[in-house]
């Protein structure tokens, strides 16, 4: 075999081996457990109803709602990702506080 041919097959095998290792790298972080918290607005008024904002960004129409009740904020944690994740503890920072750094679990 031509030693240029050999060269080119060599070079074309190690540029597909990195190629590959990129790859698995790759596919090796998306598979693993990516938890996603969202906090959202909620409310729920005297006649035990829940209103929630499902958008994502604070806030709730309260036009169409009763705005009497008690200001809740419901938090939805989600795991796109193939491999399991178990959440043990939920801390929320409160912030403007009169402790800022109080921690509720």
């Amino acid at each position: 075999m031509d030693p240029s041919l050999s060269f080119v097959m060599a070079l074309a095998a190690l540029l597909l081996t990195v190629v590959n290792i990129v790859v698995t790298v790759v596919l090796f972080r998306r598979s693993a457990g990516q938890v996603v918290v969202e906090m959202n607005a909620a409310l729920l008024n005297p006649a035990r109803a829940l209103i929630s904002n499902d958008k994502g960004t604070w806030g709730l129409d309260l036009l169409n709602y009763d705005p009497t009740g008690v200001e809740l904020s419901k938090i939805v944690i989600e795991n796109p990702g193939r491999t399991a994740a178990t959440v043990t503890k939920l801390d929320i920072r409160v912030e403007g506080a009169a402790n800022s750094d109080s921690l509720w679990a």
